[in-house]
């Protein structure tokens, strides 16, 4: 389990997931798929299940008896959001998931591209995954020190928060919820970070999902 409790407002945020709902109204069944980079894919995991995607899954199956949940991961490492827009036709929409976490930004910000290109790129990104009737959740960039240093992670998080409202679509909001813990207990929250500075460890990424499932949970009500 996540070594820090799930802040109250991961729920209290959480948008109704309107489309899942109806889907599952009609058949008990729930298909996620997390696309993004390499914390998406679980660079930094000990094994492939302990990536957030798998824990996400097997945190929802526990939690939704009697519904076939499935959450397939679709990250590549290294990636950035229009290498990951160039996927979404094969690897996200032809798979008619219900709900859509597209994780994004941490890549362009070290590389220090432009928030402002970065933000159209999600605009553009956002609209073509909510014209094949998914649910989509916008995740943040990791308040890892291999991020914050990189001079606009700030402007890049924020294009996140701020397309997330602007498209009406739920944001998970990792970068704040990581600062919460650094600020809580910084020795703790160290544990959250690998050796490389950047990626989760199998602690990190279990915190990840359950806030995920938090969040999830609470749009489906």
């Amino acid at each position: 389990t996540c070594p820090f409790p799930m802040p109250g407002w991961l729920a209290d945020q959480a948008l109704p997931l309107a489309q899942a709902r109806a889907r599952l109204a009609e058949r008990p069944a729930l298909k996620i798929v997390a696309v993004g980079s390499s914390s998406t894919q679980g660079i930094g995991a000990s094994a492939p299940e302990f990536a957030f995607p798998a824990r996400l899954e097997a945190l929802l199956r526990a939690a939704l008896p009697g519904i076939r949940v499935k959450v397939i991961n679709r990250g590549v490492g290294g990636e950035d959001a229009a290498q990951n827009i160039a996927r979404f036709d094969a690897d996200v929409l032809a798979l008619r998931p219900s709900i859509v976490i597209w994780q994004a930004g941490a890549n362009m910000a070290m590389r220090r591209g432009d928030p402002q290109h970065f933000r159209t790129l999600l605009e553009r990104g956002v609209e073509t995954l909510k014209s094949d009737g998914a649910d989509v959740i916008l995740m943040d960039s990791q308040a890892s020190p291999s991020v914050l240093s990189a001079p606009r992670t700030t402007d890049f998080v924020a294009a996140v928060r701020d397309t997330a409202r602007d498209q009406d679509v739920a944001l998970f909001p990792r970068f704040a919820m990581m600062q919460g813990w650094q600020l809580r207990n910084p020795t703790l929250a160290a544990t959250l970070v690998g050796p490389d500075q950047l990626h989760h460890t199998d602690s990190g990424y279990e915190c990840v999902a359950e806030a995920l499932a938090t969040m999830i949970l609470a749009g489906l009500r």
